[in-house]
């Protein structure tokens, strides 16, 4: 990640007016990091800059998420690394913006890979769960898989 810009903060204290404001004095593309403002439906509930607000200004990964979709942080990871690419690629700085903690948590830290596990174990573990209990499954798990900590 070198030369990307991160802008991050609580709701509503100007994030994206700064993002603007240094993508006006040096070539950009804002980065979308909010997890609401990445559904195209919810432009008014996430305060979502307009196109207006932005201008001529490049940005990505606004409102290009159907409602409805499933969406992770996961797929947003993928997307912002597409978008910093983009952005290196045509020699622009990204500036990416937003208040999700987890997305730049992840942007800077990685996430942990989770090993597929098939439905058909998921499932007799559910079975399972609901027979003896969340207790009762738990002090077993502990006893068969000494490794698995309290």
């Amino acid at each position: 990640m070198k030369n990307v810009i991160c802008i991050t903060g609580c709701t509503a204290t100007g994030k994206s007016r700064i993002a603007e404001e240094i993508a006006k004095i040096r070539p950009s593309v804002i980065i979308n990091a909010d997890s609401i403002q990445v559904y195209r439906c919810m432009r008014v509930l996430s305060s979502r800059p307009s196109d207006d607000d932005f201008g001529n200004l490049e940005n990505r990964l606004y409102g290009h998420v159907e409602c409805g979709s499933d969406y992770s942080v996961g797929k947003w990871l993928h997307d912002v690394e597409r978008a910093i690419i983009y952005s290196q690629n045509r020699e622009k700085t990204p500036i990416i913006v937003g208040g999700t903690g987890l997305y730049f948590n992840a942007l800077v830290n990685g996430l942990v890979k989770i090993p597929n596990i098939p439905m058909k174990f998921r499932n007799k573990i559910r079975v399972m769960q609901k027979k003896y209990g969340q207790k009762h499954f738990y002090k077993n798990l502990l006893k068969s898989h000494p490794k698995v900590k309290n």
